[in-house]
């Protein structure tokens, strides 16, 4: 069942500011259209003539994407949305990835950075809470995992944030889940993350 409050969720989650270097840079996009197409496995179609009824499977393909230079790999049953030049969400009924590039100069590493950037996304946030952050690796950089649970509503969701240095910049993949879904998808995040690689280029000169 979808659930109003987690789409309010997304939704608010487009509107992260991220300040650092002495400089703000806020990325303010349009809100993320409510009306969600259900992703079916199988598609059943009545057989001419009778009352019985065929499954057909649909093969889902994997798909490479690229923003900014940043190429990944995701499944095609996540529905894709391009929200602007620089975002890109994937989304099902119960759970949705953002991908975001903020061009900022500064680098994820920088431990004030971090913590600007955080202390901005939480405040974004009503009742957000950091329940575990580590230090992995993406695409041969370092990166830096949040795992985060906040309440939009009285619905408690859970987010699982990495950022990483690209192009003069940082992106960021979030994964967000309802709390209560019966479907495992950090195997998943974690492949997406895998699958990363990063294609240097000069952003402003295109």
């Amino acid at each position: 069942m979808k659930t109003k409050g987690f789409y309010f969720m997304l939704i608010a989650l487009t509107a992260i500011t991220f300040i650092g270097c002495g400089k703000s840079d806020q990325q303010i996009v349009n809100e993320i259209d409510n009306t969600i197409t259900d992703e079916t496995t199988t598609q059943e179609v009545p057989e001419q003539g009778t009352e019985l009824e065929e499954e057909i499977e649909v093969v889902y393909q994997d798909v490479t994407y690229t923003l900014a230079g940043c190429e990944y790999v995701i499944s095609s049953d996540w529905m894709e949305e391009v929200v602007g030049e620089y975002q890109k969400n994937y989304k099902k009924s119960d759970a949705a990835i953002m991908t975001t590039y903020m061009e900022v100069g500064a680098s994820i590493t920088d431990e004030k950075i971090r913590s600007t950037y955080m202390e901005s996304f939480v405040s974004s946030m009503d009742n957000c809470e950091i329940t575990n952050e580590s230090e992995i690796t993406v695409a041969d950089k370092n990166a830096y995992c949040y795992d985060l649970i906040f309440t939009v509503g009285e619905i408690e969701n859970k987010a699982t944030l990495v950022s990483f240095d690209c192009n003069n910049g940082i992106v960021t993949f979030i994964l967000m889940t309802i709390n209560d879904t019966e479907n495992i998808y950090q195997p998943v995040f974690e492949n997406i993350l895998n699958s990363v690689s990063i294609i240097e280029e000069n952003l402003e000169e295109n």
